[in-house]
């Protein structure tokens, strides 16, 4: 895993001879945004969550967390194992269906607060908003137009460490847009009053230092798209690009170094026995080869019949 440092040297080397600190400062603007994007291509290894979802008669609805990028799995419990909800869009489920699913039923189309009068320091985990008189205690944050979403662990204090630039009177969303409510139902269509896990990959922590380690396998990936952004705000650039693309997806378009990263990367495997198509647990009993109503141990191999069969 590479520093953002030393991307920011690669990049600035096959583009430019010499980078000075405004073109390393664009350089690393444009690794932290191609570095959100392929981090939202797959769910990545190091990028993987979870969170426990509690549904009841009366919560049948619940925010996920703000900096998901997509959901892997979601599994409730039932005797013997787990049980897996299948994901439908509201608008396209099939009300004969008898399997347990779930759908996103709302996305947040404004903040649930914002204001203009946020205060943060660099390295800080507390802040400043006077107009923020409620507390959203595991909602999240967005400072600004700095990159990252951060977890309020209580009003006013944030669980990871913000290390961008000081802010003073700057904007602020507490649930920002986009956010996602989920819900569930299970075989006969009734909400959900289970407690279920859901299985999720997520932003990582955003690039602001050049000893930031970018923590996801496809550096070189990062770097090329990177590379190619950068050379095309730059005229005349434009055969470098080509180069790069060629690098990036390969002579047949999905087989370069991107690809590459994605496929190496380790499937999701949900913890979860076999299951029919309602998602109810395979169980065949104690002994799997139970035998039949009536049938006793004469009639199996070995049995006083087998005997007196292969004995004539």
């Amino acid at each position: 895993m590479q520093t953002v440092g030393q991307m920011i040297d690669n990049v600035a080397s096959i583009t430019v001879t010499n980078a000075n600190e405004d073109e390393r400062q664009r350089i690393l603007e444009i690794i932290q945004s191609v570095y959100y994007e392929v981090c939202a291509m797959t769910s990545w290894t190091v990028l993987r969550e979870t969170v426990d979802l509690a549904f009841s008669g009366s919560v049948t609805g619940i925010w996920l967390p703000a900096d998901l990028l997509g959901i892997d799995a979601v599994v409730g419990s039932q005797t013997g194992g787990y049980r897996h909800y299948l994901p439908r869009d509201e608008a396209n489920v099939d009300y004969s269906e008898t399997t347990y699913r779930f759908y996103f039923s709302d996305i947040a189309l404004e903040p649930v607060a914002q204001g203009d009068d946020l205060q943060i320091s660099s390295g800080a985990t507390t802040f400043t908003a006077p107009g923020l008189t409620t507390d959203y205690t595991d909602d999240y944050i967005m400072f600004d137009d700095e990159p990252g979403l951060y977890k309020l662990t209580a009003q006013t204090t944030i669980e990871r460490t913000y290390y961008g630039k000081p802010l003073s009177g700057a904007h602020y969303q507490v649930r920002p847009v986009g956010t996602k409510k989920i819900s569930a139902v299970d075989s006969a269509r009734e909400a959900t009053t289970d407690t279920l896990t859901c299985y999720y990959w997520r932003l990582p922590p955003p690039l602001y230092r050049e000893t930031d380690r970018i923590i996801i396998p496809a550096d070189r990936a990062i770097e090329l798209m990177s590379a190619i952004r950068y050379v095309g705000e730059r005229h005349g650039q434009t055969f470098k690009a080509n180069a790069f693309k060629a690098e990036l997806y390969g002579p047949n378009g999905n087989d370069g170094v991107l690809n590459q990263s994605i496929n190496d990367n380790p499937d999701f495997n949900p913890p979860a026995p076999p299951q029919d198509i309602q998602g109810n647990i395979l169980n065949m009993g104690a002994n799997t080869f139970s035998r039949r109503s009536g049938i006793t141990n004469s009639h199996l191999p070995g049995g006083s019949a087998w005997r007196g069969y292969f004995n004539k």
